[in-house]
C-alpha cells in the first residue's frame, strides 16, 4: 500500500514515522552509492515511490496538517506533519500537495 511498518507482515501498522525512517534510510543508501542525482531511483522503483507518495498524501487531514495514518484515522500533529512533509520531499512528491 506504499507504507512501511515496524513489523514484517503487519501492513495495518503502517505509520508516517516508519515511512519517514525508511525513506531516510533509502536516501542514505542513495548517497552512499556512486550514482549521481537526487532521486531515490537506484534503491526504489518509481512505482514503489509513487505508492509511498500516495500513501503519505492520504495522511493529510481536513485542516491541512497530517496524521500518522491515512484517511483521517489520526488527528493532525506537528511531528506527523514533519514526517509526511519530509517524506514527500525525499520521495519527490511535494509538488502533489
Amino acid at each position: 500500500d506504499g507504507s512501511f511498518a515496524g513489523h514484517r507482515g503487519l501492513v495495518s501498522e503502517g505509520d508516517c514515522r516508519f515511512v519517514y525512517a525508511a525513506l531516510c534510510s533509502l536516501a542514505l543508501l542513495r548517497i552512499s552509492s556512486s550514482r549521481a542525482g537526487t532521486q531515490l531511483d537506484c534503491v526504489a522503483s518509481k512505482e514503489e515511490l509513487a505508492a509511498t507518495v500516495s500513501w503519505l498524501l492520504s495522511c493529510q487531514n481536513f485542516d491541512g496538517g497530517f496524521g500518522c495514518r491515512p484517511d483521517g484515522e489520526c488527528e493532525s500533529h506537528a511531528g506527523h506533519t514533519f514526517c509526511c512533509m519530509a517524506g514527500l520531499a525525499l520521495a519527490g512528491g511535494l509538488d502533489q500537495l
